[in-house]
């Protein structure tokens, strides 16, 4: 079966920790696999490296990669900007969505 944009985002918003904000999510095609580019901000790296956790943790996330990630502001609003790539693993018979590797 085909795997839905739907699903994808729905795994996403329930991998994303709280006070964890998505600031874009983009897809596209490398060498004919599709790509997500995830872009977030987060007041922790804890939380940065939890979402990571959780992405890689994910059945519908594969070859989950750090791109970049920069402190933005200062002080008591000090934030981090980061962005991951990842691919989109293809439906695997027998394999429930959802269901962690």
């Amino acid at each position: 079966r085909k795997l839905l944009l739907s699903e994808v985002l729905k795994e996403l918003s329930l991998m994303t920790p709280p006070q964890t904000w998505l600031t874009s999510v983009t897809s596209s095609h490398e060498d004919k696999n599709e790509v997500v580019t995830i872009t977030a901000e987060a007041p922790t790296t804890k939380l940065m490296n939890e979402f990571l956790t959780g992405l890689e943790s994910s059945y519908y996330f594969r070859s989950v990669r750090f791109a970049f990630s920069e402190q933005i502001g200062a002080g008591a609003r000090e934030i981090y900007r980061f962005q991951f790539k990842t691919e989109i693993s293809p439906m695997e018979f027998g394999r429930a969505p959802g269901s962690v590797k």
